[in-house]
């Protein structure tokens, strides 16, 4: 379920990236967007934990079935062995398969708990793995979106610079030429 969530906010991600404006060759995202969705994506993060905590929770539920499917075990063996207590070689007998079976029961329910802490184990370091890895991966997006978006604002501040630059030079191209401008006024004038 978690993979679902995660998968989405990408796409929503994706779907940013494409919806956003261009600028010189940049894409242009509000800072506020990608936060939202890189916190929704953590947010999403420790479910796949809580997952794996609700495993390890169940396996305490098949042990004690196990356990009490054990004990009733015995207690029909010892049932048993009761009603034959008059038979030596029937109670012997009845003891015996009480023990071969209580071995089994705990040979069984040792089994299982032991497949069910590794494979709750192995759920939770996987979840935490790709919860780093998805992390990761969305921090370095956010670093290179913001990166590329510190270029395009210094490109563009560049740019208006030498735009201003070039309206000083005009306008002083222009003033000089209205002073001669009028110095030849004056000068016809004069003549």
């Amino acid at each position: 379920m978690a993979q679902l969530q995660l998968k989405n906010l990408l796409g929503k991600l994706n779907g940013l990236l494409e919806k956003s404006n261009c600028f010189f060759g940049f894409t242009l995202i509000k800072k506020i967007e990608i936060k939202s969705l890189i916190d929704e994506i953590a947010n999403c993060i420790p479910a796949d934990i809580k997952e794996a905590e609700l495993i390890i929770s169940k396996r305490d539920e098949i042990i004690k079935e196990a356990q009490n499917r054990a004990e009733r075990i015995i207690q029909d063996a010892k049932n048993e062995q009761s009603r034959l207590i008059n038979d030596n070689e029937i109670v012997r007998r009845a003891q015996d398969a009480v023990s071969e079976q209580k071995q089994q029961v705990e040979q069984y329910c040792d089994n299982l708990q032991n497949t069910a802490i590794k494979n709750a184990e192995d759920i939770r370091t996987q979840a935490i793995r790709q919860a780093a890895n998805i992390q990761e991966g969305a921090q370095d997006y956010a670093a290179k979106v913001f990166d590329n978006i510190d270029s395009s604002l210094s490109q563009t501040l560049n740019n208006v610079q030498e735009l201003i630059e070039n309206v000083r030079v005009c306008k002083k191209v222009l003033n000089e030429q209205r002073l001669n401008q009028q110095a030849d006024n004056q000068t016809i004038s004069d003549n």
